[in-house]
């Protein structure tokens, strides 16, 4: 209820900080209730791609999977070896600040299997990564709603989970914080619904 105030009360150079280490989703939950105007000074404090990735978000409907989903993806193609992605995640610049699996993909942008941390550090550099997916590879789709999501990680027992938009594309990953964020809620609900 304080978070229009506060942002307000913010100088332009700390929110524009605390907002750039924002993940897309982040920003997302943050602005999605304010005003047109505080929401335009947040999206003004992004760099263009980040704040083409909120924008976009932002577009989806209100409790669906796109909402819940971050932009922020590590993905590898599908014929790399574990050794080419050990080098690639060392030597990119901008990864996520928590990440669970690389996602594997097609040369047209669709996921085809994901390989957690743990496998790719124990594993000898040149096994494939195709050869060690996981077993739980699943997508969802950028429409589903996110109850659905958050029951799909709870059954399936998730950790993180590719989000596909139109034709299967990669568009953004679910990590189980948020997922499980919205089984709070639901349960929440619940049981203001019993009370």
């Amino acid at each position: 209820s304080i978070r229009e105030e506060i942002i307000e009360a913010l100088p332009h150079e700390v929110l524009t900080e605390a907002v750039r280490e924002l993940d897309s989703d982040d920003v997302v939950d943050l602005i999605e209730d304010l005003d047109e105007p505080v929401q335009g000074r947040i999206l003004d404090a992004l760099e263009d791609s980040d704040r083409v990735a909120v924008e976009q978000s932002l577009t989806y409907p209100e409790y669906s999977a796109g909402r819940l989903m971050q932009r922020e993806v590590v993905t590898a193609p599908e014929h790399w070896t574990v050794g080419e992605a050990i080098d690639f995640l060392r030597s990119e610049a901008e990864l996520p600040d928590q990440f669970y699996h690389v996602i594997l993909i097609d040369p047209r942008w669709h996921p085809v299997g994901y390989v957690t941390l743990g496998k790719i550090l124990s594993s000898r550099r040149e096994a494939a990564l195709k050869d060690i997916t996981e077993d739980s590879f699943r997508t969802i789709s950028v429409m589903e709603e996110e109850g659905d999501v958050a029951y799909a990680f709870n059954q399936y027992h998730l950790i993180s989970c590719p989000v596909v938009g139109a034709g299967g594309r990669l568009v953004g990953v679910i990590t189980i914080d948020d997922a499980m964020g919205v089984l709070d809620e639901e349960h929440e609900e619940d049981l203001l619904r019993l009370a």
